[in-house]
């Protein structure tokens, strides 16, 4: 629950951040300021831990349930030692070559030594960043969700507010880049001290060092690492085109149009952070009835919650860009509606996954799933980003509708999972909303409502939507969520 609480806190602040960001530096500098994220630990440099993270959660929250604090130590030395001697070698990569990568990023003479500067410090900071990672996958593996959360929380939380306030300021983007990866820094840092309380031990011993952890690590995650790779450069590489071959300008318009889609596709993935050291206690214990349950439970939550949403913001895209940022901005509506399609099979692509990683099963094929349609994704953009601008990220994205099924199918399968019970889930859940959103949007076209007008109408529609999708889905009413809880919790 704590999960689901601080994310909807999270996207609260972060949505008061774009429009009021871009209002005070402008579009261009918020632009700049996305454009070095990209080169962040959560953008290209995500890869560089070889996906070294779900096998920390598994096997922390295995060998905790078994008592084997030896085994522990030696993951968390093992890794940190690991990541360290990473963070040093691509540090010393990065700031030997940024000159020469920065002046083949299109970046406008006027901010290219501010950007330069943001640039060498992301090398700087990697040093630390990246092996003190390792603690907040401790955090997620003894399941100390109250923790690892709000730490995550206080840093977004707290960076969008100074972020917010130096802006009124006219701060420079990369002076409030600098803020950004300080305040990485200290996250990372108290993630090492709240684990330290936690075994009250010094767990910093090079003799723990094991070379069979390792290749155990690795050999869970070297799929994992393909995915995270093919991921991160793609995910990466879609900003990364358009800086290069339209303008950081547009970096701060794909900021816009992803914002609602990727708010829907984060919000809704509260429940999967339990998932990976649930299923692996789990699997640990041998309870694998439990699995279904779960499974089928967690993502019947997701469905009754999410596609009203998605429906809402399809027929009132143009209304809520308004209100957001300006009406000068509601020519990127297009991009969004679109992008909503794509949100339509992200619980099924993302839901599954997590409980294959902490099985360990089917890791193989889920490689598979996630290169083959990154890369289509990747395909797309490239060949039509010249003559399309935008629409060739949102065309990319729309061609990962097609492999989700097959992966799906998979997922439920191992899972011993009707698939054509969710999909009807799915359909209920579509059909019904459709129908009630007519009519607040056939009652706003008519007598163009005022903004609290709308609003009323739009939280009874919600209202209505979910009471049916409960009652119909889950045979369940409103009052009975805590009991939709419990089970989660039980399984």
């Amino acid at each position: 629950m704590i999960a689901g609480i601080t994310k909807v806190f999270t996207v609260s602040v972060s949505f008061f951040f774009i429009p009021i960001m871009i209002k005070n530096i402008g579009v261009l500098e918020f632009g700049l300021l996305a454009y070095l994220q990209i080169f962040t630990i959560f953008g290209f440099l995500s890869m560089v831990s070889f996906g070294l993270g779900p096998p920390i959660i598994k096997y922390v929250a295995e060998l905790t349930v078994s008592d084997n604090y030896d085994d522990i130590y030696k993951i968390i030395n093992t890794t940190f030692l690991t990541l360290l001697s990473i963070g040093i070698i691509v540090s010393m990569i990065g700031l030997y070559f940024s000159d020469n990568i920065v002046n083949n990023l299109n970046v406008p003479d006027a901010q290219l030594l501010q950007f330069k500067e943001g640039f060498r410090l992301v090398f700087l900071t990697i040093i630390f960043i990246l092996p003190f990672s390792v603690f907040g996958n401790v955090l997620e593996g003894l399941q100390k969700y109250k923790i690892f959360k709000s730490l995550e929380t206080l840093f977004w939380v707290g960076y969008m507010i100074t972020a917010m306030y130096l802006s009124y300021q006219h701060v420079s983007f990369e002076k409030i880049f600098t803020l950004f990866l300080f305040l990485q820094v200290v996250q990372h840092f108290l993630f090492f001290i709240f684990v330290q309380l936690h075994y009250k031990r010094n767990i910093f011993l090079i003799s723990q060092f094991s070379f069979g952890w390792l290749k155990k690590m690795f050999q869970m995650g070297k799929y994992l690492t393909l995915m995270g790779i093919v991921g991160a450069i793609t995910r990466s590489l879609e900003k990364l085109f358009i800086g290069i071959y339209l303008s950081p300008l547009f970096i701060s318009y794909y900021e816009i149009i992803f914002k609602i889609p990727n708010v829907l596709k984060n919000i809704f993935s509260w429940v999967d952070v339990v998932i990976i050291p649930a299923t692996a206690e789990i699997s640990i214990k041998e309870k694998f009835n439990s699995l279904s349950k779960l499974f089928t439970i967690s993502l019947n939550v997701k469905i009754i919650l999410l596609y009203p949403l998605i429906v809402l913001l399809l027929f009132f895209t143009k209304d809520i860009l308004s209100l957001w940022i300006s009406s000068d901005y509601t020519f990127l509506a297009k991009y969004i509606q679109m992008l909503l399609l794509w949100n339509i099979i992200v619980p099924l692509s993302n839901h599954g996954s997590k409980y294959l990683i902490g099985l360990n099963k089917l890791l193989y094929q889920l490689m598979i799933y996630n290169s083959v349609s990154n890369l289509l994704k990747l395909f797309i953009i490239i060949i039509l980003i010249d003559t399309y601008g935008l629409l060739a990220i949102v065309f990319g994205y729309l061609t990962l509708i097609f492999p989700t099924p097959l992966m799906f199918g998979l997922i439920c399968k191992q899972l011993n999972v009707k698939k054509w019970i969710i999909y009807k889930n799915i359909a209920i859940a579509i059909i019904t909303s459709s129908i009630f959103i007519i009519i607040p949007y056939i009652i706003n076209v008519i007598y163009d409502l005022s903004e609290s007008g709308l609003l009323i109408c739009l939280i009874i529609y919600f209202i209505i939507s979910y009471y049916i999708n409960t009652k119909i889905i889950m045979n369940m009413n409103l009052s009975s969520i805590p009991r939709i809880v419990a089970k989660i919790k039980s399984s």
